[in-house]
């Protein structure tokens, strides 16, 4: 038993956790959830990742990403894949690069399940579509600040959603808060966990209120 993993492999069982250190997690989106569940999944075990983002580590990330002062202006993949790497030797390849109708086929390809966390209706919509051709199995996270909900969902269930108005003046321009964030990802990486692991689909739609409140 590794000792580094020694609370994982008590909870899941040693036959879980080697199907971990094999499997690839794609992450389209290396934000809010992208970058908490990341950090979630390379504790638990798992080793390869594959990270999608073509945007850099802004000021106003790090209130709810785990991103520091000094990553400001870097690259968030290549960011993320110092951290997985420096916590538990997760290799990750890293795609610099906006996804698309047209690459995203090429990028989500040769993967065992992708954890989608984009905030923008253009590339859900791509990689839906994408994972739905080629059967990758592919779930998203999302969140609505404004009524603090948010659900993690299997591709063939999930319906895209608008962006917010707000987004097309500032495409940052929505509330969200750094519970709500841990939450989501908490949840959507113990989603991802149980599919690699049993090949269960779970799925979860709800509020933070309801985990707070009596």
């Amino acid at each position: 038993m590794e000792r580094q993993f020694l609370h994982e492999t008590l909870f899941r069982g040693e036959g879980a956790m080697k199907k971990l250190q094999n499997a690839t997690v794609v992450l389209p989106g290396c934000g809010a959830v992208g970058t908490y569940a990341g950090t979630i999944l390379a504790r638990a075990g798992v080793s390869r990742f594959r990270l999608i983002d073509k945007d850099i580590v802004a000021i106003h990330n790090l209130s709810t990403q785990l991103f520091l002062p000094n990553d400001l202006g870097k690259s968030k993949v290549t960011v993320l894949q110092r951290i997985l790497y420096s916590i538990s030797k997760a290799r990750a390849e890293t795609q610099k690069i906006e996804l698309t109708m047209e690459n995203a086929e090429a990028l989500l390809a040769q993967s065992d399940v992708v954890l989608c966390s984009f905030d923008n209706r253009a590339g859900r919509l791509a990689v839906k579509k994408a994972c739905l051709k080629l059967q990758i199995p592919c779930v998203f996270a999302g969140m609505n600040g404004k009524d603090n909900y948010f659900e993690v969902i299997w591709a063939e269930n999930y319906m895209v959603p608008r962006d917010p108005s707000e987004t097309e003046i500032d495409p940052c321009n929505y509330p969200l808060s750094a519970p709500l964030v841990a939450l989501t990802s908490g949840i959507a990486s113990e989603i991802v966990l149980l599919y690699l692991i049993k090949g269960e689909k779970n799925q979860c739609r709800t509020i933070l209120d309801n985990f707070i409140k009596a």
